[in-house]
């Protein structure tokens, strides 16, 4: 198979990846950033979830959050607010989904977009260091004779 035709088909395969984690990752931000709606929410609830164990433990926080939708009903949702750290009894702009209000996310551009963004950064390094590589030609005027 030529060089060429390995190089094509793993960027093309490279670009359908980061597509797809792009889509997977982000498809809640757009969707919430183009239909959702805005609502003041009340912070109810701080809550450390811990994953892993041993050396692969974990920590993230979360926010509980209370919020009454356009229809005027009350609903609960819970946000990982990472980049910023809202206090309990705190308010804050949310985006909710209309049609299942409890997907709810801060209204905040690195709250709906950092996730994507890293995710998407760090396949396409893996993928540049994973890239297939020419060998380095060995030019024959380089080489020491070996008289």
């Amino acid at each position: 198979m030529p060089k060429w035709l390995i190089i094509v088909v793993y960027w093309l395969s490279g670009a359908c990846l980061v597509a797809a984690v792009g889509y997977w990752i982000g498809e809640d931000s757009y969707r919430l950033s183009t239909q959702g709606r805005t609502a003041i929410a009340t912070v109810t609830r701080i809550e450390k979830r811990t994953t892993g164990s041993g050396q692969n433990t974990q920590t993230s926080t979360v926010h509980h959050v209370r919020f009454e939708s356009a229809d005027a009903q009350i609903h609960q949702g819970v946000i990982d607010a990472g980049w910023f750290a809202p206090e309990t009894g705190e308010t804050i702009e949310i985006l909710y989904d209309p049609s299942d209000p409890s997907t709810v996310q801060a209204n905040k551009f690195l709250s709906l977009w950092a996730p994507p963004f890293f995710l998407v950064a760090a396949v396409l390094c893996c993928l540049w260091f994973l890239r297939p590589r020419q060998p380095a030609n060995l030019d024959e005027r380089n080489v020491p004779s070996s008289n």
